[in-house]
């Protein structure tokens, strides 16, 4: 029998798998993906038939592909999930062959890559993602005897409440499934007892917001991966009946019969254990402490959503908590069933290398395994909590784990594209990945997918993730410098071209200081379109030290600023130099025309914050002149220093010595400070990038309309550069 080489060989064609394959084929790795069954074979043979997605439909998918049939805010059905991995493979023309199961792999001897024996023929490859899942072996822990006269059936092996036989039933779990499967035997007809153990309980929604919203604002998907051992927490949600959030108590009041864990069976006699109060209220700690974080997360983010007091509200306790049943004789009882909804193990007895414990778990740092060319996918906790999920393995592919080790991915790259940077501006932007999400119109879970590709594609992190929101890395903030100035260069390129062939056309960036903007912007921009009809203005007001970097990253095409010093690094063109004023209140009683540095230490000020270009003017000239300034306030924007000093809190200093310009301030009075403190006003531009033809005449036009002004009434202050 011939063999057959690939370079990847993926084991399962569940959701890890068709994960996996959509980012080796945009890498062009070859691969191929086995099933032994079909796609997605555990959503259509291993769940009742009933369920439906614990998550909406807007969270638990691919990035590439909506949810055909369920609305947006919905839970879909088992089926319409499986169909959806059916259609997505298809979409993405994954590799699958389905009906092939892997015997055996085991490494070459004497040389690179790995053997695979299957139920069709060997297959060599170069590198092995095991992409089976943690749904490989029911576990039903040993307490019942299976002669004990009762059924007993995993949670994966049960379908509805027709399949079991009359009488009670005892579901063993606090989680989903338990929960969900317990609920529907009661609601038809069914006596049933519920053991519950150690859980959380989030809410289903909570101020408008699903809780996987909630989860995703608060940072929790992206909790790291917690120490060994400690990775599994039993989560109660539901997506049933179109989704609720779950409460024990309720259960109870609804005529389920709570008890505590199952502890023991014998002589017809199962036991459990007195912990029913206490495994409840850890999951009533665990909800409200995370209605906690939200709150906070609302309050710290300014966000309009409505109270919800309600969803704190706990029941009485039901007869079954406040009395708990220790012991319940199976006869008495009638127990005919025992439904175990008691986890998973997992299956690698195939995989014959050097890559697990003693108790036969992969050893593993995020997917990467300890042995060369082996790599899991789909983990629980693989590279953080939300590593198994349908939405997180599509994300744990690229992310710290496989996507920045597996060689293949290394060889070949992860393709970066445009609109990488446009989200990746826009999350820096806002703050947050959900207010990112809600300005560009693409889902959270989605946004948080493409980012952690742009990641692994450049080997770097480029976020800071937390509860309060995300923040760039260094790496990040020159990262973000450079996607602005491919944006703003993309955008703009329509009218760099017709520039060429015509009059200058295009957006040019200018940067203003405000009280240059306050006398010039009017001017400046009716000259420009007069002159300039298809160039376009977007003007930017502050101090020079606050919008450089808007220059530097090229989100400003020029600027026309003051400067203390001299600045360097720029394309530098000095204009005219303006003189410092005190500026006092229309009542104020001395009425010198000018004042001295010792004089002012007496005046109460208001003066610009630092960073400020005036400031360092002002602290040096202070400093030479052994002064202390009686500064009572601090301001980072010339409206809030006019506004003061209009009040009479305070007198202010700005480089401009007329008022008349300026509705409202016209009676302000400057008084010159003696002797005389200077600022350069210039036109600046990036040294490193050379200006469009548009950016070009509009700098012109600036320099144009001040020398203009030298030839007609000159501003008060204002005088000619020295030679």
């Amino acid at each position: 029998m011939s063999v057959e080489k690939v370079d990847t060989l993926v084991v399962g064609g569940g959701q890890a798998g068709v994960a996996i394959s959509e980012h080796l084929n945009n890498c062009g790795v070859p691969h191929l993906i086995l099933e032994r069954a079909r796609i997605a074979e555990r959503w259509r043979s291993q769940r009742w038939d009933s369920l439906v997605a614990n998550g909406p439909a807007w969270h638990d998918r691919f990035p590439g592909m909506e949810f055909p049939r369920t609305g947006r805010d919905d839970f879909a059905a088992k089926e319409e999930v499986a169909d959806y991995f059916v259609a997505y493979a298809k979409q993405i023309n994954a590799p699958i062959r389905c009906g092939v199961e892997v015997k055996l792999v085991q490494r070459n001897v004497g040389r690179p890559g790995f053997r695979v024996e299957t139920s069709d023929r060997v297959i060599e490859a170069n590198s092995i993602v095991a992409a089976t899942g943690p749904f490989q072996i029911p576990v039903i822990p040993p307490v019942v005897p299976r002669d004990a006269g009762m059924l007993q059936i995993h949670s994966s092996a049960y379908r509805n409440p027709e399949q079991l036989p009359k009488g009670a039933v005892l579901v063993v779990g606090a989680g989903s499934s338990a929960v969900q499967i317990a609920d529907e035997l009661q609601r038809a007809g069914k006596r049933v007892y519920l053991s519950v153990g150690p859980h959380d309980r989030p809410p289903r929604a909570y101020r408008g917001r699903d809780c996987c919203w909630w989860l995703g604002v608060l940072g929790k998907w992206e909790a790291e991966a917690p120490g060994l051992g400690t990775e599994h927490v039993t989560i109660a949600v539901s997506g049933a009946r179109g989704g609720e959030t779950i409460d024990f108590r309720r259960l109870a009041a609804q005529g389920i019969t709570l008890v505590g864990m199952t502890n023991a069976y014998q002589d017809g006699v199962m036991s459990f254990a007195p912990d029913l109060a206490k495994n409840i209220a850890r999951g009533d700690a665990s909800l409200m402490s995370l209605l906690d974080e939200a709150d906070a997360y609302v309050a710290s983010n300014g966000l309009d959503l409505t109270e919800e007091p309600a969803a704190r509200r706990i029941n009485p306790d039901p007869e079954c908590m406040s009395d708990p049943i220790l012991e319940l004789d199976v006869a008495e009882a009638e127990l005919s069933a025992i439904i175990w909804a008691t986890g998973f193990a997992v299956d690698y007895s195939w995989l014959k290398v050097d890559a697990f414990d003693e108790k036969g778990r992969p050893r593993h740092q995020r997917g990467v395994s300890t042995e060369p060319g082996i790599y899991f996918l789909g983990l629980p906790w693989q590279s953080r909590r939300g590593s198994s999920f349908i939405w997180g393995v599509w994300h744990a592919t690229v992310t710290r784990g496989i996507g920045r080790n597996l060689p293949l991915f290394k060889r070949q790259g992860y393709p970066m594209q445009l609109r990488h940077l446009r989200y990746f501006v826009s999350i820096v932007d806002a703050g947050s990945f959900c207010r990112a999400a809600a300005t560009i119109h693409v889902a959270q879970p989605a946004l948080s997918q493409q980012i952690a590709g742009l990641e692994a594609r450049l080997g770097a992190t480029l976020l800071h993730r937390s509860a309060r929101g995300v923040c760039p890395t260094e790496v990040g903030k020159a990262f973000y410098r450079e996607a602005v100035f491919i944006l703003q260069r993309l955008e703009r390129l329509p009218g760099i071209v017709r520039s060429t062939e015509g009059e200058p056309e295009g957006l040019v960036g200018l940067g203003m200081s405000s009280t240059l903007a306050a006398s010039l912007a009017g001017p400046l921009v009716g000259a420009c379109r007069t002159a300039l009809p298809k160039v376009t203005l977007s003007l930017v007001t502050g101090d020079f030290l606050r919008i450089r970097p808007l220059m530097e990253s090229h989100g400003l095409d020029v600027c026309m600023v003051f400067e203390d010093t001299p600045t360097h690094g720029v394309c530098r063109k000095p204009l005219f130099r303006q003189r410092l004023y005190l500026i006092r209140p229309v009542n104020a009683e001395n009425a010198a025309t000018t004042v001295s540095l010792e004089n002012l230490a007496a005046i109460p000020l208001v003066l610009p914050a630092q960073p400020h270009t005036i400031r360092d003017a002002l602290d040096r000239a202070f400093g030479v002149a052994g002064v202390i300034p009686n500064c009572v306030a601090e301001v980072d924007t010339f409206c809030s220093m006019l506004s003061l000093v209009k009040a009479g809190v305070a007198s202010g200093i700005v480089p401009k010595g007329d008022f008349s310009d300026i509705p409202g301030y016209e009676g302000l009075r400057p008084v010159a400070i003696d002797p005389p403190i200077h600022l350069t006003a210039c036109l600046m531009s990036s040294a490193h990038m050379p200006l469009t033809s548009a950016a070009e005449a509009a700098s012109a036009l600036v320099a144009a309309q001040v020398e203009k002004s030298f030839g007609e009434a000159l501003p008060a202050g204002w005088e000619r550069v020295p030679i």
